[in-house]
């Protein structure tokens, strides 16, 4: 298993296996596409790994390690939500703190890899606190989340929190083109849409979520700068449901900032956004306060997304069209 810019990772777990003290509990932090679920499985094979190196380094090659990459090792156990938000009922966290117990069926340990703990609410971790407390000696948790303030800090205080951060786009390139599925020009593509990360890249290859919303920001750009504010508002309106709207909104938002960095700093070195040239067109197209005035109406709109219980999309979609045309 290859881990792109992720050597800490690496480091740690390896230096745990090599001194037999390896943590009963981490936190993977990073944005989502990062690769925190590789590198869970990562941290899974440094422990369970039957041939590792002198300095701790998982084989990749033994049978555990290559029941853990192809996600069917039965002492690895992925969690999955059971809620209609895709969240964790405090009645399944009680089945998996009772599923510890069972001593692992091949080696001496066991994981619980736990992702999005964002949906992990107060009620479901007070649920897990004691046994992430006092897991028995076979018992280990990998939980993974854009941030560990999603947590109780008495979680935090049990578990090694570990950021997960973005490739480089020469890292991403090398992962992607490794995957021999993609041909150089759409991996050119796609890294200068979603830069570093590799899952958001993978997803915009595959033309998943990543692709239609960089296609609808792009083209959102493209019409802003054209002053055909139609366009906008055809797109904007069209978008499927309330969270696929926010999300258009915050990656246009993205691309107004890189806008005012160009211009504050004279480089695209820090663009974080799916729309480089449009940012480039813009930053010498508006002011720095014009940047500022596009932001705000941006979040305002994105705000009332996230905070109103019944919103008619299309209403919204003329309200931030028409406020944004004017500023533009």
């Amino acid at each position: 298993m290859k881990l792109y810019s992720k050597n800490n990772i690496k480091q740690l777990a390896s230096s745990m296996k090599s001194s037999g003290r390896f943590s009963h509990g981490f936190i993977l932090t990073g944005e989502e596409g990062s690769g925190r679920k590789t590198a869970a499985k990562y941290i899974a094979m440094a422990r369970l790994c039957s041939a590792p190196a002198e300095n701790g380094e998982p084989c990749g090659a033994c049978r555990d390690c290559r029941r853990i990459e192809s996600n069917s090792h039965p002492d690895v156990i992925w969690l999955e939500g059971d809620l209609p938000s895709g969240g964790y009922s405090v009645d399944h966290i009680r089945e998996i703190v009772a599923d510890v117990y069972v001593m692992p069926n091949d080696t001496d340990a066991k994981f619980y890899i736990i992702p999005d703990g964002e949906k992990l609410l107060a009620a479901a971790q007070n649920a897990l606190l004691k046994i992430v407390e006092e897991p028995p000696d076979y018992g280990y948790f990998i939980f993974t989340a854009k941030s560990k303030s999603a947590f109780l800090p008495t979680i935090i205080s049990r578990t090694v929190t570990v950021g997960v951060g973005e490739c480089t786009r020469e890292e991403c390139t090398a992962a992607l083109t490794d995957m021999g599925k993609y041909s150089d020009e759409d991996i050119a593509k796609a890294v200068s849409a979603c830069r570093g990360n590799i899952g958001k890249c993978v997803s915009y290859l595959e033309k998943g979520e990543m692709y239609d919303l960089c296609t609808a920001v792009q083209g959102i750009s493209a019409a802003l700068i054209a002053s055909d504010s139609y366009t906008v508002l055809k797109i904007l309106s069209f978008r499927k449901n309330r969270e696929d709207f926010r999300k258009v909104l915050n990656m246009l938002d993205c691309v107004i900032r890189d806008s005012a960095v160009i211009q504050i700093m004279g480089s695209k070195t820090v663009i974080s956004g799916c729309a480089e040239d449009a940012s480039e067109t813009l930053a010498s197209m508006i002011t720095r306060d014009r940047a500022r005035r596009l932001h705000e109406v941006i979040t305002e709109t994105e705000h009332m997304c996230s905070s109103a219980l019944n919103i008619n999309i299309k209403a919204a979609a003329c309200y931030v069209t028409d406020a944004l045309s004017k500023i533009i």
